[in-house]
């Protein structure tokens, strides 16, 4: 749900204390041709194989939609045999420029491999980063289709997407690993355990007015034949539910364009608490509250169900978009990139003598506060240590 786990924090610290940059982070791009060919600086749209690539002495600057990157001096001249040209150039080859590494936002292109392309224009040259929308031709069926049928496709934009509910269920199978390095992902489906909100109301609201549709039972929906301008997205959920909703919720829809719009709904079950700490928080190398499912086998305490960091000078905290279930709360404390103390509620260090908490769908718990003394140097543990198997409760 948009935080980040311990060992991903503990990665991006390592990154920056060993002297290496962060690999790319791509604020933008990925959605179907529909929208993103109508962006700013997408001045060259084309399927074509590549058949040569070069490497180069030099730096291509930052791409656009990217929030950080590595600058290596070096970079990949991409020859492309041009099977079909949807905007720009429409000569037999093209060579398009990228950076030399993903970690410089460099798409990394194979030889052989056919693909749907979205380049800028960088002086005189044309450039692909890894955050445009460029994708294999293999995965690009229906964007291909879509930049086909451009020249006669009457004028007339639509909204779409869907409205997925996460139910966290113990017994889901994910059929796919997410890592922060994929590129490309099956649909979230496949890897969260998640059911269509089927029935709520959607309601867009555009230049000519509001647009009322319902969420199917595949959970999606659509608006279409909305006029170009602004507009803007309403969603009628339940008090006790919690939307999280994508970046598309409002913005600019071009003559012959489109939004994506991907909704999530969550139980907006909520613990918050304080921690009153004889050593002040800001001196702990990190400082964590995590919960763990008492429906688990084993906790391992560097994976928590969910974390947050709490306020380093108040020492509050809050969970929000729990889902109905039974849990631990522990605080956790680490000095030297492993866990020196891992308090549970009430104040004990024993699994066993932790108190477990039952909340309900949308149910609120306040009050859950810690009174953490000196905690005491155990050195670093072993992996093993980290796990701790979850005593029978009634």
């Amino acid at each position: 749900m948009g935080l980040l786990t311990r060992s991903v924090i503990v990665l991006i610290l390592t990154l920056f204390l060993s002297g290496h940059a962060l690999a790319c982070w791509c604020l933008e791009g990925g959605g179907p041709a529909c929208q993103e060919a109508w962006k700013t600086g997408v001045d060259a749209i084309f399927l074509g194989r590549v058949v040569k690539i070069d490497r180069i002495q030099g730096d291509l600057g930052m791409p656009a939609g990217a929030a950080s990157r590595t600058s290596t001096g070096k970079f990949n001249r991409v020859t492309f045999e041009i099977e079909e040209v949807y905007r720009g150039d429409s000569s037999k080859t093209l060579q398009v420029l990228t950076a030399g590494d993903e970690g410089g936002c460099g798409y990394s292109f194979e030889n052989g491999e056919t693909y749907l392309v979205f380049a800028a224009s960088h002086e005189t040259q044309l450039t692909v980063s890894l955050c445009s929308a460029t994708r294999p031709a293999k995965y690009a069926t229906a964007d291909i289709a879509y930049l086909q049928s451009l020249p006669t496709l009457a004028a007339g934009s639509r909204v779409y997407g869907n409205l997925m509910r996460y139910t966290f269920d113990l017994n889901f199978k994910p059929k796919f690993e997410p890592s922060i390095m994929d590129h490309y992902r099956p649909p979230e489906e496949e890897y969260e355990a998640m059911m269509p909100m089927e029935g709520v109301s959607i309601l867009v609201r555009a230049v000519d007015g509001e647009h009322q549709t319902v969420v199917d039972g595949n959970g999606t929906w659509n608006v279409e034949r909305l006029p170009a301008g602004p507009y803007e997205i309403f969603v009628e959920l339940p008090k006790k539910l919690l939307l999280f909703p994508s970046s598309g919720m409002r913005g600019e829809l071009s003559p012959k364009g489109c939004s994506l719009v991907e909704l999530r709904a969550a139980s907006n079950g909520q613990i918050r608490g304080h921690i009153n700490s004889e050593v002040p928080l800001s001196q702990y190398y990190l400082a964590q509250v995590g919960i763990f499912r008492a429906e688990n086998f084993e906790i391992d305490l560097i994976r928590p169900f969910r974390e947050v960091f709490p306020d380093r000078e108040t020492g509050n905290y809050e969970f929000r978009a729990l889902p109905p279930g039974r849990y631990f709360v522990a605080v956790l404390l680490d000095q030297h990139a492993a866990y020196d103390a891992a308090v549970f509620y009430p104040g004990v260090e024993s699994l066993k003598s932790a108190k477990v908490f039952t909340l309900g769908d949308g149910e609120s718990l306040s009050e859950i506060d810690f009174k953490i003394g000196r905690p005491k140097f155990r050195g670093r543990p072993t992996c093993c240590e980290f796990k701790i198997r979850v005593p029978k409760t009634n």
